[in-house]
């Protein structure tokens, strides 16, 4: 058990720095790209709100700060010292997790509340809604000049993957085609957040194995 442990732990805490990596370096790009879309489009200053990129860089650096503990942990797992790096382990991977339902919860939230957007009229809108709304009608006015793509406007390269001649056929169709390219990024999302949860839970089990094994050793008597 202790090896199997020890072995889920190297693996997985490796993996996590790396992705903290990644998440970092994604983070901050989107942070740029965001000042880029708002510069050319402030309407979505209020769609996606700054926090989100600052949220992702954070969670980030939170990984990799707890990938290192992790490690340094299932190498001195059988040290006083090692046992407490496990235990800070244990309990931040565990506020992670909570933290990750919380966003797999809000991921999907929001997919459904985008789902539904387009087959509401203006009136019924809520404030949410109404923001996503005026940035479409931005954008579609910039992008789709007489109903066809135009990606030499400014900002209009930013969301080149739904400017199509389909899509820019009017208004309606843009909407559909926001709202299917926003949908699927929050899948993709979520589908990752879920799989990163479910590997911190086997992660979480291996350091509370080690924990408990090295207590039970604690207990044990000295041979004589």
């Amino acid at each position: 058990m202790v090896d199997k442990s020890k072995c889920i732990m190297y693996t997985v805490n490796i993996l996590l720095l790396l992705l903290g990596l990644v998440v970092a370096i994604v983070s901050i790009a989107a942070m740029v790209n965001r000042s880029a879309m708002v510069e050319k489009f402030p309407e979505y200053a209020e769609v996606i709100p700054s926090t989100n990129a600052a949220l992702a860089l954070s969670a980030g650096i939170i990984l990799l700060v707890v990938s290192i503990v992790g490690l340094y942990g299932v190498c001195k797992w059988e040290t006083t010292k090692g046992k407490c790096a496990l235990f800070i382990y244990a309990v931040f991977l565990f506020i992670l997790l909570i933290l990750e339902i919380i966003a797999i919860a809000g991921v999907f939230v929001l997919a459904g509340k985008m789902s539904t957007f387009e087959e509401k009229s203006p009136g019924t809108y809520d404030s949410f809604e109404t923001k996503v709304k005026n940035f479409t009608n931005t954008a579609y006015a910039r992008c789709c000049p007489n109903g066809a793509p135009d990606l030499t406007k400014s900002g209009c390269s930013l969301i080149e993957p739904i400017l199509t001649t389909d899509s820019c056929a009017n208004d309606q169709e843009f909407v559909k085609a926001f709202v299917k390219w926003v949908n699927g990024n929050l899948m993709l999302v979520g589908a990752f957040t879920v799989v990163l949860a479910i590997v911190q839970i086997c992660t979480f089990y291996a350091s509370c194995c080690l924990l408990c094994r090295r207590y039970k050793q604690d207990q044990q008597p000295a041979s004589v």
